[in-house]
């Protein structure tokens, strides 16, 4: 569940993450926290942790929010007919074989980020490892839930 499963808000969305994207987040922010107190200035600019922390703050609050519909977004067929209104960021600061996967509804007004791959689960088309093909066996297995109510109610909406 999330921290305090309080939504932030940008753009006039409100913005919540799943459970296996706030650990993610969580987990990433301690570390930056932990490198700042660590290493010097130009270390820790130039951290990929923290470059990636930047990124994700950026795409978060910024850049998905001002227009989750933006077709830059959009997945193709890649999760197959079945799930269908998954989106996904790539490129935008995150490392080249990395991406996040997200669900909005422009009548709630709410996107949800759900899930950012590892280095365990690189982009690699065809893998089974790939990131892609993980996501869609999540998605079989119910977590994160497909259908954007039951979404919304895994993230602790109250919706």
């Amino acid at each position: 569940m999330n921290e305090g499963a309080k939504p932030r808000e940008s753009n006039g969305w409100q913005i919540w993450f799943g459970e296996l994207f706030d650990v993610r987040w969580r987990t990433l922010r301690d570390r930056v926290k932990h490198l700042r107190a660590a290493l010097d200035k130009r270390h820790f600019a130039s951290h990929p942790e923290v470059k990636l922390f930047a990124a994700l703050v950026h795409i978060v609050h910024e850049t998905v929010p001002r227009d989750p519909e933006h077709s830059d977004f959009r997945l193709g067929k890649t999760l197959g007919a079945r799930f269908t209104g998954w989106r996904r960021v790539k490129q935008h600061g995150l490392p080249d074989r990395m991406r996040l996967f997200f669900k909005f509804s422009s009548a709630h007004k709410v996107i949800v980020f759900a899930w950012l791959n590892d280095a365990d689960t690189l982009r690699k088309d065809g893998a089974s490892s790939d990131p892609y093909a993980v996501f869609r066996r999540m998605l079989e297995a119910g977590n994160p839930p497909d259908d954007f109510n039951e979404l919304l109610k895994a993230v602790g909406t109250g919706k």
